[in-house]
């Protein structure tokens, strides 16, 4: 009898070292919020804090858990040219933090679990030929009549850059303007020194009433 070949934990290794800026980590997880065939969720709300981030999203859950840690789990494998087909990018939390805490809210089943890199991360520091995978969430949740959610909450991060959230901000607003447009709201509440709360926008285009002025040179000779 033979079993089927599993790939080995040392591409967990891969996966973080190819790394995630703070922009690119915050699009996974509102990708994974609005896509259609995942969360399909109309608002996002990040709070961050010194040493955590939480993102909630109003959308329809996650059935099962495990596809926040099991790398190529998605829920949209049959759904081509899906953002979320490979799954993969739910698991960009793995880049900036060694735990994940998970509470959702799905067709009436409400799952809590936890998440934790560290164990898989020491083998991985110590050269080990066994690395061990993130355990498994065996759990069956608990009937419920409260609608459906989903709250990550990012802990014992391991990156030490701070967040500049008007960079970030900035960045998103290229990306998500099409879903502004529909209604769907981002909110970023910073629970760090100075709190504060912000609604991120669609980009505006420049105005072409304006009059554009620019200089430039040839040769020595301004123009």
């Amino acid at each position: 009898m033979t079993e089927g070949l599993k790939p080995k934990a040392h591409i967990l290794l891969a996966y973080i070292k190819a790394g995630k800026t703070w922009a690119q980590l915050f699009a996974e997880q509102i990708d994974n919020a609005l896509d259609r065939n995942a969360g399909n969720a109309s608002q996002v709300i990040f709070t961050i804090r010194q040493d955590s981030i939480e993102v909630t999203d109003n959308g329809q859950g996650i059935s099962d858990p495990n596809r926040l840690a099991r790398l190529g789990d998605s829920e949209s494998f049959f759904h081509d040219f899906n953002l979320g087909q490979f799954g993969i990018g739910a698991k960009a939390w793995m880049c900036k933090a060694n735990k994940l805490r998970v509470e959702t809210i799905c067709n009436g089943i409400r799952h809590k679990c936890s998440f934790d890199l560290t164990p898989s991360l020491r083998a991985l520091d110590a050269k080990d030929r066994d690395v061990p995978w993130i355990r498994e969430y065996t759990g069956e949740g608990r009937e419920t009549k409260h609608d459906s959610f989903t709250t990550l909450t990012l802990e014992d991060l391991r990156e030490t850059k701070p967040i500049f959230l008007n960079a970030v901000i900035a960045e998103l607003q290229k990306i998500y303007w099409p879903a502004f447009k529909t209604g769907r709201t981002i909110v970023f509440n910073d629970r760090r020194r100075k709190k504060s709360t912000h609604t991120v926008e669609a980009l505006s285009p420049p105005s072409w009433d304006k009059k554009v002025e620019f200089e430039s040179s040839v040769n020595g000779r301004a123009y």
